[in-house]
């Protein structure tokens, strides 16, 4: 209920008021009234207005993140999945699981107690799976079925993809410097085919892999490097070297002199 409190010479009009909406999903129909009362020189019989509307489940989102890609034939391999409700409801609990392709059950886990770090309601789990027994890409998803709160959410899911490959046979070592100083330059994103690894404090990633001929790129921001391509046929060290990239602001600058 709410007092009358304001005229602005055509309609009264409410404060705003608050109500609960109903922890049902369906139609519903409210009905808004004024009851019938009179001053000493006006009447005003009751008035009513019916609003209808729909309640619906809350909605929910995942993620599905630290997907290992390449891995293994029949390796195992963890992922992260978290799931959210919009509203912020707690979902301690609640089961995800993880299907391949033709919908079979490949592995699942619990969401935790507590939000993800530096999040209000991102429920997470860690899923322990392994790598089909075929080369290939596979592309696999996540579901959580919400059944455990009291009010109704919408199911979440997510897809994620990552390619098997077979036993690695040589170890490619990388070692990233910096071309004037030759000092080692760390957390470089090395790139070798789909093979993917970080260089560590003293310039180094080392990658196991088939034998093959793959491309080599190194990226880092505000670095510059040129890509190479490589044959694998044993253990090999690649040396590369990388410039500082030109400031952009530093070139506009120039072109306006």
């Amino acid at each position: 209920m709410s007092e009358l409190v304001t005229y602005d010479d055509e309609a009264n009009e409410t404060e705003a008021f608050s109500v609960t909406v109903p922890s049902q999903v369906a139609e519903h129909s409210w009905t808004v009234s004024v009851p019938g009362h009179q001053t000493e020189e006006v009447v005003h019989e009751e008035c009513s207005l019916i609003i209808p509307f729909t309640t619906r489940p809350h909605s929910t989102s995942m993620a599905v993140w630290d997907v290992a890609s390449p891995v293994v034939i029949g390796s195992s391999f963890r992922v992260k999945v978290g799931v959210k409700c919009s509203p912020g409801c707690p979902l301690t609990g609640e089961l995800v699981e993880v299907r391949d392709e033709r919908g079979k059950k490949i592995g699942g886990g619990r969401l935790g107690q507590t939000p993800w770090p530096e999040t209000t309601a991102l429920y997470c789990t860690e899923v322990d799976l392994i790598a089909p027994s075929g080369e290939g890409m596979n592309s696999w998803s996540a579901d959580c079925n919400i059944e455990g709160l009291e009010l109704p959410h919408l199911s979440a899911s997510a897809g994620f993809s990552f390619r098997v490959v077979g036993p690695p046979e040589h170890r490619v070592t990388v070692k990233v410097i910096t071309k004037d100083t030759e000092a080692p330059l760390e957390n470089a994103d090395v790139r070798l085919g789909f093979y993917r690894a970080s260089t560590d404090e003293s310039g180094v990633a080392t990658l196991d892999l088939t034998n093959g001929t793959y491309d080599l790129n190194v990226v880092k921001p505000g670095f510059e490097t040129l890509p190479q391509t490589i044959a694998v046929t044993q253990d090999v060290t690649v040396q590369v070297d990388a410039t500082v990239a030109p400031d952009p602001a530093s070139e506009d600058d120039h072109l306006w002199m």
